[in-house]
């Protein structure tokens, strides 16, 4: 078993054709198709489900790419590690960002890459589903989303940056009276979320509107139980 058959199994998976795959990795289609029915004659497994195009993999090929994409980080960390012995850090770092998080990439990659000059920085803009998936491939390296938006699983998280939100509308305009609210008054997340749901039209996963729809829906199930509990007190009046 050779690590470039292992590379074309997860060029395969990655790209979901055999042309696209070949592509990739710079080879003819006939010569990744020769390598993965290679490998699959060293496992004495099926690996990929037989067809004119290709229609995925069998559970035997899952498992093998599962093992894939972790040999091929093994070795690139392997690689990595001989590299620093002679001239330092290098390789490349993929970074995974969600848009909202774009803006502040910078001000973490300019400071790596004057330690480590070495290293090649990728930057992708990605949704929270991408990077979770991208960082379970060993496609990314590091990831920046929402802690509290998505389930992140296997993954170490680090807190960088805390966002705050304000509301700002035309002094003049009909929601004004939203933005009197001076510190320590109680915000009308009820009202001032109608209002939005009224102006935006596409809900985008990961956006602004997003996390501020779960705080207004927080607010508004606490204002609520507040509600029914003082519709139940007896009236003593």
């Amino acid at each position: 078993m050779m690590l470039r058959q292992l590379e074309y199994l997860v060029a395969l998976a990655r790209e979901k054709h055999f042309g696209r795959a070949a592509a990739a990795c710079n080879v003819s289609q006939p010569t990744l198709s020769a390598a993965i029915r290679q490998l699959e004659e060293e496992l004495g497994a099926p690996i990929v489900e037989r067809g004119h195009k290709f229609h995925g993999f069998t559970a035997q090929g899952r498992a093998a790419l599962d093992h894939a994409h972790r040999i091929l980080a093994e070795a690139s960390a392997l690689k990595r590690d001989l590299e620093e012995m002679d001239r330092g850090l290098s390789g490349r770092l993929r970074i995974g960002a969600i848009p909202t998080a774009l803006p502040i990439i910078a001000h973490l990659t300019a400071p790596f890459y004057q330690r480590f000059p070495n290293v090649s920085v990728t930057i992708l803009s990605l949704n929270s589903q991408q990077i979770q998936q991208g960082i379970d491939d060993f496609e990314l390296e590091v990831g920046l989303t929402y802690l509290d938006n998505e389930p992140l699983t296997n993954v170490r998280t680090k807190p960088i940056f805390v966002e705050h939100y304000m509301f700002l509308t035309p002094a003049t305009g009909p929601y004004a009276r939203f933005a009197q609210a001076r510190d320590g008054d109680q915000f009308d997340f009820q009202s001032v979320f109608a209002c939005l749901v009224r102006l935006v039209v596409v809900d985008r996963p990961n956006s602004a509107f997003a996390v501020f729809r779960r705080a207004a829906r927080r607010e508004g199930d606490r204002i609520g139980r507040a509600q029914g509990a003082a519709d139940d007190r007896p009236d003593h009046g």
